[in-house]
């Protein structure tokens, strides 16, 4: 695997102020839309429009280095994106102003390899108080000042685990817990190079120690998650065959489950269900999962649906439902797993990412480059609004804070108001 040399920072003209600079006290939940989706990686948000309106006017729009396919990161103040420079030879993250999109700084440094669906980072990044994580498909993560980009520590997966880079990328979005040590709680960054005695590594993220490391397999396409399941507080997500939990203060695996039929490539996200597990793959379709009193999976999951079958979109709940695009958008009972109504794809879209209010409504961005508003109401879907916002194909994950809605559309980075259009 060729070198790919340090990271170096290119400062921006613009200087930034200290009114728009982050403070020490904000933290994952408070900044907005801080890491793959959302304060609480659930796609959720507190607020969605009633409707859409026929043309929709961006309060701005600014060019970016290249296209690309990971999610966006933002808060009030700052948007943070990857992307590739003109020779493909090496990642790029820019950070820009919420209010204009003018770009405050960014980050480039030499990235080389060939993977399917473009060499851009996959990754969203992560905020963490005034920090921002920045991770690229072939294993670069550093963590930067979220207010100017300057560089505090950073990794190389291949220079310091040995790791082999997967057909697709690195794909999953850095994840942050707490721990205790020594009678004080440090901040752990997780990461995922996928050797067999670095499976996962946990780093200080204030001095990227290496604090511990599992022994285990190459990851899958996923993005970890923390939460309690079985009563025990733990990280849990895929590797290349198996779904695991593992412990976060030590990183020891806690247990592991290999699903019925193999083939699956683990891109969705786990989805805590109120202390039960759900997952969703292409090939073993949707199941739900419990757990007994030492916090272990139950290998027999407590319902299965065959419906909701994606490869890589990850479904949200909505109430008391789990709705996802798959063949179609579908419905599903969170508590027996039992279809309750669909939309044929015809009338939405087989691949996109979706927000919901946690209530009532989803926003869909289609990779046909529409935005849909949906509404579950009395066990019915009901499509509200249907805009075509861009000629092309939106692939990366939106981010919403408040009502501002920010999309990655091809080359470009949008932010639209949601309550203040005609």
């Amino acid at each position: 695997m060729p070198p790919r040399g340090p990271i170096r920072r290119l400062d921006s003209k613009k200087k930034v102020t200290d009114s728009q600079k982050v403070t020490d006290s904000q933290s994952v939940t408070e900044a907005g839309w801080p890491q793959w989706r959302g304060p609480n990686r659930d796609g959720i948000t507190a607020w969605l429009p009633g409707t859409l309106p026929e043309n929709p006017e961006p309060n701005w729009v600014m060019d970016l280095p290249s296209e690309g396919i990971g999610g966006l990161s933002a808060t009030k103040d700052w948007v943070v994106v990857g992307s590739r420079e003109f020779s493909d030879t090496s990642d790029i993250f820019t950070c820009h102003a919420a209010t204009d999109g003018r770009e405050i700084w960014r980050v480039v440094y030499p990235a080389l390899g060939d993977l399917d669906y473009g060499n851009s980072p996959r990754a969203t990044p992560l905020v963490v108080g005034d920090k921002v994580v920045l991770a690229g498909a072939f294993g670069n993560v550093a963590v930067v000042n979220l207010a100017d980009g300057k560089i505090c520590w950073e990794k190389d997966f291949a220079i310091e685990f040995g790791a082999a880079v997967p057909i697709w990328g690195f794909c999953g979005s850095p994840l942050v817990v707490e721990i205790k040590s020594q009678g004080q709680t440090k901040q752990v960054l997780v990461v995922q190079p996928g050797t067999e005695k670095a499976a996962l590594v946990g780093l200080d993220l204030n001095s990227g120690e290496v604090l511990w490391k599992t022994q285990g397999q190459q990851p899958g396409y996923s993005s970890l998650i923390v939460g309690d399941f079985g009563g025990v507080r733990q990280i849990v997500g895929y590797d290349k065959t198996r779904i695991c939990g593992w412990d976060p203060q030590q990183g020891t695996e806690l247990w592991s489950h290999t699903p019925d039929f193999d083939g699956d490539f683990n891109v969705p996200t786990p989805i805590n269900v109120d202390g039960k597990l759900f997952l969703t793959t292409e090939n073993n379709g949707s199941r739900l999962f419990g757990f007994d009193e030492a916090g272990k999976l139950l290998p027999k999951p407590l319902a299965v649906n065959q419906d909701l079958a994606p490869d890589t979109h990850t479904p949200v709940r909505v109430g008391r439902y789990l709705c996802g695009l798959g063949d179609g958008l579908y419905c599903l009972s969170q508590s027996d797993l039992k279809t309750v109504d669909s939309i044929s794809n015809d009338d939405v879209a087989v691949y996109g990412s979706v927000i919901s209010d946690g209530k009532s409504r989803m926003l869909i961005a289609t990779l046909e480059g529409k935005l849909l508003l949906v509404e579950l109401k009395q066990q019915k879907l009901k499509l509200v609004s249907e805009v075509q916002i861009f000629d092309g194909e939106i692939m990366a994950h939106p981010a919403m804070v408040g009502k501002s809605l920010y999309l990655r559309m091809g080359k470009r980075l949008a932010r639209f108001d949601l309550d203040s259009q005609p």
